[in-house]
């Protein structure tokens, strides 16, 4: 039983390093979007 359980998480770390190496070879793409509006910031009013 212990080891199946140490398998598991052995194959738990093997699949987390497989994601992280693939992150790494194929980084996700950063959306890029342009502001329409500005917003006003009431929180420093010193009047």
């Amino acid at each position: 039983m212990v080891r199946v359980f140490l398998a598991l998480v052995l194959l738990g770390f093997v699949a987390a390093a497989a994601g992280f190496v693939y992150l790494g070879i194929f980084p996700p793409v950063p959306a890029i979007h342009t502001v329409n509006q500005t917003l006003p910031n009431s929180g420093f009013k010193t009047s």
